[in-house]
């Protein structure tokens, strides 16, 4: 089973791919994000339907062979994704935000990506690598006022970027992007709250959150 190629798009200066790889193995690459982009829809499609599997009166082993069918895609893709050793080390382009949609929380936010086709280029959630923020639901009321604190710092860095850069493209094991951040050039890090930074090259909560 081959990954289907995303249509090219014609794009202005300002949305340009940022990624120093040509040919095939950008193709590739690229072709990489756009699934592993897929790989946060489905799994909420799958939920909604096993939701909705439950209701129905269906023999077990009826119910067994759907969520087989249902699991099996994910399967077939994760196969299909495995890199080649040219790809080891950088799997992924380094793209530019075309559209700010909206700042999750002080570590995560949502944007469009219009170098990516329309069906997985829209609304993209990006998880900030290296950094762990406070909850907004948490009980303690400290740490809820900290975590606003933190959102509202990431939303004033962003919105007041001209450019924004998603360089180091990664996923975690349950499919989620994370990236470095770039903003008009430089890395967002150091602008970041030190006190909710970490070194570790991948940390444990980012695929929880």
């Amino acid at each position: 089973m081959s990954i289907p190629k995303i249509p090219p798009v014609f794009q202005s200066e300002d949305v340009r791919l940022k990624s120093t790889h040509l040919g095939a193995s950008s193709h590739s690459s690229r072709a990489n994000l756009a699934v592993a982009s897929v790989f946060e829809i489905w799994p909420l499609f799958v939920v909604s339907l096993l939701q909705a599997l439950n209701k129905i009166s269906l023999r077990p082993s009826m119910v067994a062979i759907v969520k087989l069918l249902l699991l099996l895609p994910l399967l077939l893709i994760g196969g299909c994704m495995a890199p080649s050793p040219e790809e080891v080390h950088e799997r992924y382009p380094n793209v530019t935000v075309s559209r700010l949609i909206r700042v999750i929380d002080g570590d995560t936010f949502v944007c469009d990506i219009d170098e990516l086709s329309a069906l997985i280029g829209k609304n993209i959630r990006i998880r900030l690598k290296h950094i762990d923020t406070p909850e907004l639901r948490a009980r303690d009321p400290e740490e809820r006022q900290a975590a606003q604190e933190e959102k509202q710092r990431l939303t004033e860095l962003l919105t007041g970027a001209k450019v924004i850069e998603l360089k180091n493209v990664d996923r975690c094991k349950y499919f989620r992007i994370l990236s470095d951040i770039y903003i008009d050039g430089e890395d967002i890090q150091p602008r970041l709250n030190p006190q909710y930074l970490t070194n570790k090259k991948i940390n444990q909560r980012e695929s929880k959150k």
